[in-house]
Order: structure tokens, then sequence, then C-alpha cells
């Protein structure tokens, strides 16, 4: 989903970075830090915004931000009628595993990669069973998911704005 979303070819990522220029940073993170667990989690797009264009706009900045990330997370309830959504899915995916196997560089983070996947179902045949998954995505299924997830309902958007002290204080 980063590399959907927030990645900078994503077309989120480029129309608020680059043909907007409403965003000075955009990111992704699934989970919650400081503790590992099987439940599921958040999945978090941060936007860090510009404090001039908030002192000129205000709220209107944050809203119109706010507006376009959810119009960007929607769009994936209609992936797979995108135009090379197959093309881009493929090389998501061929990404994701050069990524994820290119992780395991030491003994240590072998073991450690292995143990976090094993212990779902106890299958010592885990990390294939997980790119062998992600190789199995089609475009219909980020469409699902998507549809599925992302939904008013299951939406929180939270602004923490930049405010300048008072002069004289």
């Amino acid at each position: 989903l980063s590399e959907l979303l927030v990645s900078p070819a994503a077309s989120l990522y480029k129309k608020l970075r680059y043909e907007k220029q409403t965003v000075s940073e955009l990111g992704f993170q699934e989970g919650a830090q400081g503790f590992e667990s099987v439940d599921p989690r958040l999945l978090t797009i941060g936007a860090q915004l510009f404090k001039e264009k908030h002192a000129a706009k205000g709220k209107a900045y944050f809203d119109e931000v706010a507006q376009d990330i959810e119009a960007g997370v929607d769009e994936l309830k209609a992936f797979s009628k995108q135009a090379g959504a197959s093309e881009l899915l493929g090389k998501v995916k061929s990404k994701y595993r050069y990524d994820f196997l290119a992780g395991l560089s030491s003994p240590a983070q072998i073991a450690s990669t292995f143990a976090w996947y094993y212990r779902f179902n106890r299958d010592p045949k885990a990390v294939e069973t997980l790119l062998d998954s992600v190789q199995a995505l089609e475009p219909s299924d980020v469409d699902a998911f998507a549809a599925k997830y992302f939904t008013p309902d299951n939406r929180a958007v939270l602004s923490l704005a930049y405010q300048p002290a008072k002069k004289g204080s």
C-alpha cells in the first residue's frame, strides 16, 4: 500500500508534493510504534505541511490536504480500473520481494524475520508463503481491500498545528 499511496512514484504523492505543492513530506506507517502484536493496526498517512501556507490559509489548508489524501485513498477502491494497474502492481510486487530479500542481510536479521512470520502459523515455510501470497495479488484484491477497510467509519483525521509564540510573552 505504501508504494501505491505515498512513494515518490504514487499519484497521490506527485499530486500533493509536486503539482499542488501542499506538502513537504508524505509518509506511511503501518502498525504501532513501540510494541509488536498480531492484532490489526492502524494505517497512518502523515503529511507535513508548510507553516507559511498555514499562516495564510488556516484551517482551509488542512481541509484541502485532508480531502486530497482521502480522495487518493478512495481511488484505490477502483485501482483495477486504472490504466496500467496490472503493470504497476507487478512492479510493486517485484520491488516488495527484492526489498524484503535485501533486508535479510545478516544471520540475525534472517532469524528475526523468520521468527516474526513463523509465530503466526508455526509454518516452517512462512516466508515463502508470505512472498507467494504477495506474488498472487491481483489489482482486484487492492479494490476489495480498499472497499472493505478504507471507509469513512474507519477514518480518523488528526491535525497538529504550529502556533507561533505571541510577541511580548
